[in-house]
């Protein structure tokens, strides 16, 4: 549909134009009503009309599939493809305020020049190769000027283009004809750049063809072998930078929610399971397993005494925890009470108190701060770990001497089924550790600043202090 529309479109006016000019002779009147004919029976309309009708249907199947997979009770607006189509387009407000700046205007219109960049010449600037020259530190400002020039050169070679030319435009314009309306889902998904696929076909075909006419057909030959080596190497380079390495752990952490999951189900059955709101912040990922491996067996509105089991993100070593092996949802017996809040209080003092007290027990570390306010705090967090030793970094990490966990309080948000206080949690890495250092930045610099040295066991040494004048 992203290159359908501007197609369609481009196509309409061309055929609007000519009937406007084969009937240039007759009245004004006798013009615009013939255009209008010739629009309705035009090939464009017609793939327009098409594609409008396959679309609904699609959708039609979707929300009816969704309906009857919900036990048929559910209402129209709550259909999750429902509230997922009003959220992205903006008909209901549902994103985290901390994130509102990557919707202002201003600020998508560069990261979609950024993405163009990113397209026109992908893993350029992200390679663990080029980190090592310090260029990597500078791949935004290098995309966005690389994507501004592909787009201006697109624009200026669409009028040397000869033949298909609505096609063409149809192709540049795809991109940016998805990411204009649908601005709240690309605006939070990087992943999204590859509607800007026509650019790089356009501008690379317009390269391809200054090079044969200039150069011959041997030189465009040999170019396109080189582009497709630099493309190889780079797709290698890649493959072995910590982008890699912190999508494997990603998809660790997935497969560990998948086997939690079924060991849930293996052993509530078919009672009824409470889960908290601790599980479903923790990871929207965790909100898939739940309600695939759980369906119609649980609840997370209500009193949990009404359920068999009681289902939490935080693991408590009491006699209810059913699922000692899990690693991010565990299973507990009727009757247990899941308080983070009042559970890390009795685990241990906190290494920090402030606005967010800092809580490490464990391999985990623990945020507690005021109760959430729209449009309230969007400081983010830093939190830094050192290894006992340093060759357990990668190597992007190696030369500062920890592994950076920067985050933001909605990627790591728990939700307290007390007081509904922000909780936050992040799982360090399983390599031993001899210090983590954490606090929250704004542009300004720090707010605060703690450090925890770990002492072994699971016990931590805290050394705390106010930082609210350096930098981050």
């Amino acid at each position: 549909y992203a290159l359908l529309l501007p197609f369609i479109a481009i196509g309409l006016a061309g055929e609007l134009v000519g009937a406007l000019r084969a009937s240039s002779a007759l009245p004004l009147l006798a013009r615009a009503r013939g255009a209008l004919g010739a629009l309705v029976r035009s090939r464009h309309m017609a793939l327009g009309a098409v594609a409008l009708a396959a679309g609904l249907a699609m959708l039609a199947f979707n929300f009816g599939n969704e309906y009857l997979a919900l036990g048929g009770e559910t209402a129209f607006d709550r259909l999750p493809s429902v509230r997922s189509m009003f959220a992205r387009t903006g008909i209901n407000d549902a994103y985290n305020p901390q994130f509102y700046d990557r919707l202002v205007w201003t600020n998508f219109l560069i990261g979609q020049v950024q993405s163009v960049g990113t397209m026109l010449v992908p893993f350029a600037f992200d390679s663990d190769s080029l980190f090592l020259f310090g260029i990597g530190r500078y791949s935004r400002d290098l995309y966005t000027f690389i994507g501004g020039a592909g787009i201006i050169a697109c624009a200026v070679g669409l009028f040397f283009m000869r033949g298909n030319r609505a096609l063409w435009a149809a192709l540049a314009a795809a991109g940016f004809c998805w990411a204009l309306p649908m601005r709240r889902t690309v605006a939070f998904h990087d992943y999204e750049a590859v509607y800007y696929v026509g650019m790089p076909l356009l501008m690379f075909t317009l390269i391809m063809v200054c090079v044969r006419k200039r150069y011959g057909a041997r030189a465009a030959r040999d170019l396109s072998v080189a582009a497709v080596a630099v493309f190889v190497l780079s797709a290698y380079y890649m493959g072995q930078s910590d982008y890699t390495v912190g999508v494997e752990r990603e998809n660790e952490l997935r497969a560990a929610r998948v086997s939690d999951f079924e060991a849930i189900r293996g052993i509530a059955g078919d009672k009824k399971v409470f889960i908290t709101r601790e599980v479903r912040w923790k990871n929207w990922d965790s909100s898939m397993g739940d309600r695939f491996y759980m369906h119609g067996k649980f609840f997370e509105r209500g009193r949990p005494d009404d359920a068999d089991f009681i289902v939490s993100a935080v693991r408590q070593d009491v006699d209810a925890l059913l699922t000692p092996d899990n690693r991010t949802a565990f299973l507990y017996s009727k009757g247990f009470r899941s308080d983070t809040a009042d559970w890390l209080a009795g685990q241990s003092d906190p290494v920090y108190r402030g606005e967010f007290d800092v809580y490490a027990v464990g391999n985990r570390i623990y945020y507690i701060g005021p109760p959430y306010t729209h449009g309230g705090d969007t400081a983010k967090f830093f939190l830094h770990v050192v290894p006992v030793d340093e060759n357990d970094l990668t190597e992007r990490y190696r030369d500062h001497g920890f592994e950076n966990l920067d985050f933001a309080i909605g990627d790591r948000y728990l939700d307290s089924d007390g007081d509904l206080r922000q909780i936050a949690m992040v799982e360090l890495p399983d390599y031993p550790i001899t210090l983590i250092s954490t606090g929250q930045f704004t542009a300004e610099g720090r707010l605060w600043y703690a450090e925890a040295h770990y002492l072994g066991g699971g016990a931590w040494a805290a050394e705390a202090e106010a930082e609210p004048d350096g930098g981050e």
